[in-house]
């Protein structure tokens, strides 16, 4: 079993880019905190935000994919689920990207069945991975019991073989809902990617970051347009001393002590992945 090293700068990118003006010196700044010497590729967008990448700035996103492919890194492009009244601009701001598709950005990873058939359509050529929201397997750590024991994921199914095969599909990203992952009965045609050193715990479309400048009446409203507020603000969770529970826009978080104390053993089976890590900590201090 072996593994490739990816960087989750989904929903943090612009406060990652803060830490160094150069994108090869914040990559070596992330491998560290990682404990990697080498990058595989990138991820950029967001798996549950929709807000965050309509308002995602094209100079932003096109300085790092150039610098990132000077250094020989792919990019993925990670789409969130549009809401109907934001699936118009959610699909002109694809359009935004699609000129680098294909060449830098070489995959794009959904996280909903309407964007899966979207992309498929529009973008024939272009590989598909299905996101983490796509996978809803129970996750809490907050139950001893049922968090400290390996799980088989029950969603590599026949049905999910056929969504594989019928749209094309060449990846499947997935969370750590226990102690230790088991990946030996996924589909032997794609690839698995494995999210760490954080698994999400839940997320919904109410955002307490975007309702910071509205008036009271106006707040906590699903899906309302923002100017990014999340970058600048985090709630911490003290629940459990030995774990970390974050919120990031409208999505809770919770990490795996485990991952780094034994790195090399919290995915079991005989499969090679993708490990795809999210340099939280790192933005958080920054």
């Amino acid at each position: 079993m072996g593994k490739k090293l990816c960087l989750n700068f989904c929903e943090i990118l612009e406060n990652i880019m803060s830490v160094a003006p150069e994108v090869e010196t914040v990559i070596q700044k992330v491998l560290e905190l990682a404990g990697y010497t080498e990058c595989e590729r990138i991820y950029v967008g967001s798996y549950f935000c929709s807000q965050y990448v309509l308002n995602l700035s094209h100079k932003l996103i096109d300085k790092v994919i150039k610098e990132v492919d000077n250094m020989g890194i792919k990019v993925t492009l990670v789409l969130p689920m549009f809401t109907e009244k934001d699936l118009l601009r959610g699909k002109e701001k694809i359009e935004e990207f699609s000129s680098y598709f294909l060449k830098e950005i070489d995959e794009i990873t959904v996280n909903d069945y309407g964007m899966l058939e979207y992309i498929h359509k529009k973008y024939q050529r272009i590989p598909i991975n299905l996101g983490r929201l796509m996978f809803k397997d129970y996750r809490d750590p907050r139950y001893d019991e049922y968090y400290r024991k390996s799980s088989k994921p029950k969603y590599f199914t026949r049905l999910l073989k056929q969504i594989c095969k019928q749209y094309q599909v060449t990846g499947l990203e997935l969370d750590i809902t226990h102690e230790q992952i088991d990946i030996s009965d996924a589909p032997s045609e794609t690839k698995i990617a494995i999210h760490v050193p954080y698994s999400y715990m839940t997320v919904g479309m109410v955002c307490e970051f975007a309702s910071i400048p509205y008036e009271i009446t106006e707040k906590f409203r699903p899906n309302l347009p923002c100017h990014k507020e999340c970058l600048r603000n985090r709630i911490s969770y003290h629940m459990l001393e030995d774990r970390k529970y974050l919120k990031i826009g409208r999505t809770v978080y919770f990490d795996h002590k485990v991952y780094f104390d034994h790195k090399d053993g919290i995915v079991s089976g005989s499969r090679n992945y993708r490990e795809i890590f999210a340099p939280i900590d790192l933005e958080v201090k920054a």
